[in-house]
């Protein structure tokens, strides 16, 4: 997935030039069209831009929809540019039935949309807090001082994934692709994901070795604060600071300040770290929380 604000463009002309249409196997709007419908709105458009030679060779896509009132992805997000590699020509053909290979497609494309709408949101949380806040092409957001004090890396993804080994997981990860109980895409807001149990949020704050710590923590902590306040229900937000020198990328880091929840309530995460042992991970405490849960209700 790439973000390109060009795309329009590129696809007309691609178009125009050599008359292509996408290999019918590859276009997810086709292969599932009532989610597409569902999802994005009846307005939507998945376009065919280019097929890009290579090994293996990519057919590239552009996606663009509305959001509620009708008011367009584009300029608020620019179309998403999506390359996807026919079955029969990838390495994972041996590894995945076609509807596991293209549906992983499909997930990939869900967690690309949600993160760049909640990022959207979550910049006007940020701005009031971090100076000069801008997006660099990547999707990541700089601030500071000519945009070098840090980095802010912003991510939603569901807690389960269709191709989870567990079957209770995997049939879980399935409704969020399914017209009726999957995401509305093109309705969400950044309150809405962060308030959806079935999601994570995080948000991944890092200052440069300069940077004023004390100051920078007093905002961050200032912006959990106003976080907080939407209800969030699975996430971590958490501020590092690099010690390393110069631009050695294996420099390492320091943790200033942070919070973690998990369905609604803030947790110790070195209490439950401790608790799991070796290897914990929060989206794994998350997941079965959620499960747990959900037995509950049942």
């Amino acid at each position: 997935m790439k973000r390109n604000k060009t795309a329009p463009a590129l696809a007309a002309a691609m178009l125009l030039l050599t008359g292509c249409i996408g290999r019918k196997e590859t276009d997810l709007s086709k292969r599932y069209p009532d989610y597409f419908k569902y999802s994005f709105g009846e307005d939507s458009s998945f376009k065919f831009g280019e097929r890009e030679k290579g090994d293996p060779s990519r057919d590239v896509y552009y996606l663009s929809y509305s959001f509620p009132g009708g008011v367009k992805r584009d300029p608020i997000l620019p179309e998403s540019r999506i390359e996807i590699i026919p079955y029969k020509e990838s390495v994972s053909a041996d590894k995945k039935t076609e509807d596991e290979y293209y549906l992983s497609y499909l997930e990939l494309l869900l967690e690309d949309e949600v993160s760049d709408i909640f990022r959207l949101g979550f910049s006007s949380l940020l701005k009031p807090h971090f100076d000069s806040l801008a997006e660099t092409s990547v999707g990541l957001l700089q601030f500071g001082s000519g945009s070098k004090d840090g980095s802010i890396f912003v991510s939603v993804l569901p807690l389960f994934n269709v191709g989870d080994k567990d079957e209770a997981c995997r049939e879980q990860a399935m409704t969020l692709y399914q017209p009726g109980t999957g995401l509305k895409i093109c309705e969400q807001t950044m309150e809405s994901l962060a308030q959806n149990d079935q999601l994570a949020v995080t948000v991944l704050v890092r200052l440069s070795e300069d940077a004023d710590a004390a100051a920078y923590t007093a905002q961050f902590e200032a912006l959990t604060e106003e976080f907080l306040a939407i209800n969030p229900q699975n996430y971590s937000l958490i501020l590092k600071q690099k010690t390393g020198s110069g631009e050695d990328e294996t420099a390492g880091s320091r943790t200033l300040s942070a919070a973690y929840g998990i369905l609604g309530e803030p947790i110790d995460y070195a209490a439950h770290a401790a608790a799991h042992g070796e290897g914990y991970l929060l989206i794994n405490d998350m997941r079965e929380s959620w499960l747990a849960n959900s037995q509950l209700k049942s």
